[in-house]
């Protein structure tokens, strides 16, 4: 489905900015999710102009940040950014924890101003198999005028909200059973998934005033968010969802609002 190892080429039209720190696979303290031919990697970012974005990415968080001169962006601290123009994005996503013993979290963007988002993020490595202290999820994901279909690992536990002023949203039949809806307003769909006290009560995002999460166990985070967009989520190994169309007017609405934003009348990028 995905390229192995695959980041954006170089092209003269096209913007692009990249910071990669790479090391062999074969150094992971984690050998049980080796991927052959995927170099692990961390604080990348991929920039796209009217090309899709897509790989398969192994984020090791025992490599360190190093900046790029003269480029400033507020994506720089993001574990991995990846965006585009116009066209899609496809990402299949390990994660390594540090080894460190102490809890971290990863923080995942992805957009694209035109187009549809697939996004897969496999469990994330725990040191020494101790579930509480694995790498809390922070995901972001933008996509105007296409579907965000995104596949979270089952050990997931934290909120998620929609701001898309559509009403096309799918849960898998076993993720809706874990999903307790807490806002259904227009425009925004909440959800908490995992304990539902424990989300609610003192220390957690939801209960602290001053929004700080349990130092010892952070929870995950998915914020999907876009114009004409259809959202489906399921646990990672599940089979897909089927896509969700536009009626009519607003796929008249949406053809127009894309062309008047973007200057793009259709999406030839797939």
């Amino acid at each position: 489905m995905f390229p192995t190892g695959e980041t954006a080429e170089e092209s003269p039209d096209v913007e692009e900015t990249e910071t990669l720190m790479t090391a062999s696979v074969s150094d992971s303290p984690f050998p049980g999710i080796e991927r052959p031919g995927i170099l692990r990697t961390n604080f990348l970012r991929v920039s796209k102009r009217f090309k899709r974005v897509e790989g398969q990415y192994m984020l090791d968080l025992s490599l360190p940040s190093f900046s790029t001169p003269g480029v400033v962006s507020d994506t720089d601290g993001k574990n991995l950014s990846l965006h585009t123009t116009c066209g899609p994005v496809n990402a299949e996503v390990w994660i390594v924890h540090d080894g460190s013993g102490k809890s971290r979290q990863v923080s995942l963007a992805m957009s694209t101003d035109s187009g549809r988002i697939r996004a897969k993020v496999n469990e994330p490595s725990c040191p020494d198999g101790s579930a509480d202290r694995r790498p809390s999820l922070d995901i972001d994901l933008r996509a105007d005028h296409g579907d965000v279909f995104v596949s979270l690992p089952h050990c997931f536990q934290g909120s998620i909200t929609i701001r898309t002023g559509d009403e096309r949203v799918a849960l898998s039949p076993s993720f809706k059973k874990s999903a307790a809806p807490l806002l259904d307003v227009p425009g925004i769909l909440q959800y908490f998934v995992g304990d539902l006290e424990r989300g609610r009560g003192p220390g957690s995002s939801s209960g602290n005033k001053d929004g700080n999460d349990d130092p010892e166990f952070p929870f995950d985070k998915l914020l999907i968010s876009g114009k004409f967009t259809s959202v489906r989520i399921n646990w990672e190994g599940e089979k897909d969802l089927p896509e969700i169309g536009l009626n009519p007017l607003l796929s008249v609405l949406s053809v127009a609002d894309r062309f008047f934003t973007t200057g793009i009348l259709i999406d030839t990028i797939s």
